[in-house]
């Protein structure tokens, strides 16, 4: 799953069993404002690997009444398994929300998946008296996997994550955190702690385990959209008391509490450094990448660019070949679909380029002689070759003559050579020696 802003909107890519966790979450959230907590008891029944403790179960519809009435006073004298419906005006605008965004995810992935078997769909639209624009969903394939793009508003995104974080809650039997997602009120918040002692069944460990990562990542790419400068969201408090509510799953979790850590531990430490930056008043320095190449060689237009990608690529592709690699295998098949690459990335390249806008400066050399001097310079800077710097030769396959010919008898040509992302002040110490590619 990605996140990412485009224009004050946010751009979510869900795959996998993510798209059922977002949609399960949202229907808890939208149920419960509406004031359906018999939803619980159904909740329970469909995901409890044994039957439920009717006793406790009785004991727990109680003190749910109990909740409801006190947060919907209207539905004081109903039954437990009245509520108030979508439609009705005493709802929350966030229940509307979460209703919408439920059925955009539902509905696209129902059409999409029942578009070659000319099935009919009965799933509704969403409801058109929302308080933002309505979100946008397209759903795809991607190696076997269901990926869909979902696209909302910041504010929609909030709704996801309190929806993520009251199901996570309500599936472990924490109702106090379950019912902080939607109310502060003092007297429900206690009556919803002492409704923990009557937590009724046994929930599947997987179920559990999709719906903590699922809230957790969110968590965390809410974060990653905050370093985006959209002001909702650069609140480092508030991203750190909501870590804090996904540690009471890492008990449950077992082996997935180690990648949860492992991106909390991150998060923290991201965090940390731009509350630092606030507060001594740093001023961020930017970053280039700086290629230097061959005017001698009088490369065509293709062919120049091609070499000046091979350097510009370099680096990155040193990284992905020293970093640790896995396969993700087809279910069915047990064929490899895809390679899973953990690539560590230095904070500074991270924040300040591809985070950034990608800065590069392309200079020339008048020869190989010269294109070399960079080399030396480099050195001078502490830098090392095949780390962060690479010279780039062609194989001489199409348009160049080779210089040099191997053992092995494969001709090469010296044609450029590629920087790593280097703080402004070391690239033009480099830099400075050459003129731009003209």
């Amino acid at each position: 799953m990605k996140i990412y802003e485009t224009n004050r909107r946010a751009v979510i890519i869900l795959k996998g069993r993510f798209i059922q966790a977002a949609i399960d979450s949202l229907n808890c959230y939208f149920r419960l404002l509406i004031g359906q907590y018999d939803f619980i008891d159904m909740l329970y029944l469909w995901n409890s690997d044994k039957h439920l403790d009717k006793d406790k179960q009785s004991a727990l519809d109680s003190k749910l009444l109990l909740i409801r009435n006190t947060l919907c006073p209207d539905l004081v004298h109903k039954p437990f398994s009245a509520c108030r419906g979508i439609y009705n005006e005493n709802n929350p605008p966030e229940a509307l929300e979460a209703y919408n965004l439920m059925c955009v995810i539902r509905s696209t992935r129902a059409k999409y998946s029942s578009s070659e078997s000319n099935c009919t769909v009965d799933y509704r639209e969403p409801i058109r008296k929302e308080k933002y624009p309505i979100a946008k969903a397209a759903m795809s394939i991607v190696f076997g996997i269901e990926e869909m793009r979902i696209e909302m508003q910041p504010e929609q995104l909030e709704i996801l994550i309190a929806s993520a974080s009251m199901y996570s809650a309500l599936l472990s039997g924490k109702f106090y955190e379950a019912f902080a997602c939607v109310t502060q009120q003092e007297n429900a918040l206690a009556i919803a702690k002492e409704a923990e002692q009557y937590y009724p069944c046994s929930i599947q460990p997987q179920v559990i385990r999709i719906a903590a990562m699922f809230h957790a990542y969110l968590i965390s790419q809410k974060a990653t959209l905050g370093r985006m400068r959209i002001p909702k969201y650069n609140h480092i408090t508030s991203f750190k008391q909501e870590l804090k509510s996904c540690n009471y799953m890492e008990s449950v979790i077992k082996g997935d509490a180690e990648w949860i850590s492992r991106n909390a531990l991150f998060l923290f430490s991201v965090l940390a450094d731009n509350e630092r930056r606030e507060r001594l008043g740093e001023r961020r320095k930017s970053m280039r990448q700086l290629i230097i190449a061959r005017k001698d060689l009088n490369m065509p237009p293709g062919k120049l660019a091609a070499q000046v990608s091979h350097a510009s690529m370099a680096f990155l592709v040193h990284m992905i070949r020293t970093s640790r690699t896995g396969q993700i295998l087809s279910e069915d098949t047990g064929e490899p679909l895809s390679y899973d690459v953990a690539i560590s990335i230095p904070v500074d390249i991270y924040e300040q380029w591809f985070m950034d806008i990608f800065t590069k400066t392309i200079c020339e050399a008048k020869n190989r002689n010269q294109l070399l001097k960079a080399v030396d310079l480099a050195k001078e800077q502490g830098l090392i070759e095949g780390k962060d710097y690479f010279l780039i030769y062609d194989n001489c396959l199409t348009e160049l003559q080779p210089e040099k010919i191997s053992e092995d008898g494969i001709g090469r040509t010296l044609t450029c050579i590629g920087f790593r992302p280097l703080p402004d002040d070391i690239a033009h110490a480099i830099s400075k020696k050459f003129q731009l590619y003209r």
